[in-house]
């Protein structure tokens, strides 16, 4: 699901030719862009809603009744897996954009209030909340616009989401427990729709995906055995889904229907299911084993693949701007993996060094 990602951030900024598409849709240029939509706008989009999925069953796992004092380890826990990695990474990505500011600062090339003037660009301070606003801004099926906001470090919208519904826990822990399915289909149909409230830092797609997770760990249901019940329905539905959005997508130039992001929901909805379904069919008869480190690099990959992205890219951007179209699509193919391969080894590298040189040594008696 990090790879997914990844996938999704490196659609590139040239615009698909739609034409060419309808025209020639085995010429070269269009298989590179058709590669495009697919791995970029229409296979990952189960990622990060099966993230927050995983997210509402381990939050609520073991805690059958409600405990205030297990609830606030919880919150503490938290404070060092969501709360200082949003902070730090979200600092580190506002100094990052204004290094360059900053060195002209350094040798008189500029004032301090081209710095002052960067930050407002970015939103002061709300580039810590929702200083990031997508575009275009669609209308959901009501009409109403539902922009997409992030903080400065777009993809971190992701945690923002995270703690605050993680801080609306007991409510929703009461509700879950007198509403139960009422209360997930509700949320279902807000996600399908996309009708929320105009909250930042609020959105229909953490708070149903968190709550079916959560409904699944207060009744006491396994998450894999539930999915893979529904493993019959969801399969055919997410290849069936998939391939009518691949194929609206490619023929469609933007903005996008009403319609057409009610498909990609009906598909995300189908393939989250599918994706836990098979994963645990994967896991239970012994196909694949996933190494700890592995698994421990997962966030790393997420908060740090938009800065490896760029330097991965960096030797390959003549082949992007004026290679063979075979080219750029090899290029486009192998630049995900190679991002998150980095990804992986710098933490591990990382994690080698505070084993060696940060360990406090072992007192003997």
């Amino acid at each position: 699901m990090a790879l997914c990602v990844v996938f999704i951030h490196s659609y590139g900024v040239r615009v698909a030719n739609y034409a060419n598409i309808a025209a020639q849709p085995l010429s070269w240029e269009s298989l590179y862009d058709i590669a495009r939509i697919f791995c970029s706008k229409v296979f990952p989009g189960f990622a990060v809603p099966t993230f927050f999925l995983i997210s509402g069953y381990l939050f609520f796992l073991n805690m059958p009744r409600w405990d205030w004092h297990l609830y606030g380890e919880k919150l503490r826990r938290r404070i060092f897996t969501l709360l200082i990695p949003y902070l730090g990474w979200n600092i580190f990505h506002c100094i990052h954009l204004s290094w360059p500011t900053l060195m002209k600062i350094a040798h008189g090339q500029a004032g301090w209030s081209r710095l002052w003037a960067l930050w407002h660009h970015f939103g002061n301070w709300s580039m810590f909340w929702d200083g990031h606003v997508g575009q275009p801004i669609y209308d959901n099926i009501l009409g109403i616009a539902m922009p997409f906001t992030a903080p400065v470090l777009a993809p971190l919208w992701f945690v923002r989401d995270l703690m605050v519904i993680v801080l609306l826990a007991p409510l929703l822990y009461w509700l879950l427990r007198r509403c139960g399915r009422w209360l997930i289909a509700l949320l279902g149909l807000c996600f399908l729709f996309n009708i929320w409230l105009p909250l930042h830092g609020t959105s229909a797609t953490c708070t149903f995906w968190f709550a079916l997770g959560a409904y699944h760990s207060i009744t006491g249901t396994d998450l894999v055995d539930a999915m893979r019940k529904r493993r019959a329905f969801a399969y055919p539905l997410a290849l069936i889904a998939m391939a009518a959005l691949l194929y609206l997508r490619c023929t469609m130039p933007p903005p996008e229907s009403v319609w057409l992001r009610l498909l990609n929901a009906v598909y995300v909805l189908a393939a989250s299911v599918s994706a836990v379904a098979l994963a645990g069919t994967i896991a239970r008869r012994g196909w694949l084993h996933c190494p700890a480190w592995l698994v421990q690099s997962t966030f790393f990959v997420y908060a740090s693949h938009i800065f490896m992205r760029k330097q991965v890219l960096r030797p390959f951007l003549p082949i992007i701007r004026s290679g063979t179209y075979p080219a750029r699509l090899l290029v486009y193919l192998l630049v995900p993996f190679l991002t998150a391969a980095l990804c992986v080894a710098i933490y591990q590298f990382w994690r080698w060094l505070k084993a060696h040189l940060f360990q406090r040594p072992a007192v003997t008696r």
